[in-house]
Order: C-alpha cells, then sequence, then structure tokens
C-alpha cells in the first residue's frame, strides 16, 4: 500500500484555529467581490435578451473573427459559442430583438458572408426569477433532507448543528 504521509497521526483540534481563520477570509473576499461587482454576473437567461443562432454556409468563419466583426457594434459583449462541425454560432446578447437592430447589424456586417439565420430567440427576466426561486426551493429541500438523514443515522442533534 501507498503511504502518502509518513506520519498519519494529525492533531486537527490543534489546527481548528488555523482553519477557521482560513475559512473567514476566504468568506469575506467572496463577499467583498460580491460588494465590488455589484452582485453575481448573471446569464441572460436571468436578466432577459436575445439569443442568435447563425450558420455560415460556404465560408470558414473562425470565432475570433466573428467576435472582431461584432466588436465595433452592440454586440461586443456577447457570448459567442461554436458548436457542431460546420460554422454554426450560438450568440447570446442582453440587446432586446424588438426593434430588428440585430438583423440590421448582421445585413450590414455579414454582407460579404453566405450565412443563414436559423433562430432568434427573446428571453425574458421572468424564467430568470423562475429559476431562481427554484433553486431556492432545491437547495433548501436539500439542506432539510440531510438534516433527516443525519438526525438518524447518527443523532437527532447533530442534525442541527449540520
Amino acid at each position: 500500500m501507498i503511504q502518502l504521509f509518513k506520519n498519519s497521526n494529525i492533531d486537527f483540534i490543534a489546527k481548528t484555529r488555523i482553519a477557521l481563520f482560513i475559512s473567514c477570509v476566504i468568506i469575506t473576499c467572496g463577499i467583498i467581490s460580491l460588494i465590488i461587482h455589484k452582485g453575481p454576473n448573471l446569464s441572460i437567461d436571468f436578466t432577459g435578451g436575445t439569443i442568435i443562432q447563425i450558420l455560415f454556409n460556404d465560408n470558414k468563419v473562425e470565432i475570433n473573427e466573428l467576435r472582431l466583426i461584432l466588436k465595433s457594434t452592440n454586440l461586443n459583449n456577447s457570448e459567442i459559442t461554436q458548436f457542431g462541425k460546420n460554422n454554426e454560432y450560438r450568440i447570446k446578447t442582453s440587446i432586446n430583438n424588438q426593434s430588428g437592430e440585430i438583423n440590421n447589424i448582421f445585413t450590414e456586417k455579414f454582407s460579404q458572408y453566405n450565412y443563414e439565420i436559423r433562430r432568434i430567440e427573446n428571453v425574458g427576466p421572468k424564467i430568470g426569477n423562475e429559476l431562481q426561486l427554484q433553486a431556492i426551493y432545491a437547495i433548501g429541500l436539500a439542506l432539510i433532507m440531510i438534516m433527516i438523514y443525519i438526525g438518524f443515522r447518527f443523532d437527532r442533534f447533530y442534525s442541527f448543528g449540520s
């Protein structure tokens, strides 16, 4: 058997204060980061926006080239992902496509390419609120189930502490 530590007799109780200090520092850094960045960086699934799926038929368009083309437009902060073996991309942007602004951008910037817009979908922030609420319910249910398990498996007093 491989022995990872020569001395496997470690006094964990003596290291409690060090572990508690390191945990507090990490949690404090996370809270400060959330305050500085004004909350978590949410995707358009939570904030609302538009999803565009585009296929380039003839020309081989690299994702970096696509980002450079979109850099001079309102789509410069979009999330661009390539999927499939062909030149198909998904662009997620916070711009709402009610005015047809996205179609104008594509006809202006991609006139030299043979492309096909497969779909343009608007995503509302209502879906994001529902997802957040469902996530909170799922976490709460998981915590209650863990508490019940520990209460049955060990002792009910340990379940409250966990």
